[in-house]
């Protein structure tokens, strides 16, 4: 990020009467001691769908033309690294996560729930069910599964 830009947006945001909203992938950076953080969270997979309907533009790009190829590039070795150190940075501190996943259907908890959940699913045994695109991996999609190779 520009740091003469994000102290520019400092000093109008401490100059600023009334409400100050700052959103976006660095608003957290921006005012690092926000009065009320909400954490709007997405899915990987939720992320390509987008992309791939040109929907939306890797972080601080404009680029949703481009092949959903390239985007599953860029995020996986930069957008996504970059927004999991936040998001882990985030998570002690945030007072509500918003999820994002279902376009237009937006669901809120509040920090502590999240939290108290995440370390329930710690301690409690369970199995992810790992799924691979065929785009980036070459495989085939076979009757509503996916062969590799």
């Amino acid at each position: 990020m520009d740091e003469e830009k994000m102290q520019a947006y400092r000093e109008k945001i401490k100059e600023a009467k009334g409400l100050v909203i700052a959103w976006g992938q660095g608003a957290a950076c921006l005012v690092p001691e926000p009065d009320l953080l909400v954490y709007a969270d997405m899915a990987r997979w939720e992320i390509q769908q987008r992309f791939r309907r040109q929907e939306i533009d890797g972080l601080g790009v404009r680029n949703r033309e481009e092949a959903p190829s390239l985007h599953y590039k860029r995020g996986y070795f930069i957008d996504w690294n970059v927004c999991d150190e936040l998001k882990k940075r985030l998570l002690p501190v945030v007072d509500f996560w918003l999820d994002t996943h279902i376009a237009g259907t937006p669901k809120m908890i509040t920090g502590e729930t999240l939290r108290a959940g995440l370390e329930k699913t710690a301690h409690t045994p369970f199995r992810v069910v790992p799924f691979f695109d065929p785009a980036p991996w070459g495989g085939t999609v076979d009757e509503g599964s996916v062969r590799i190779g």
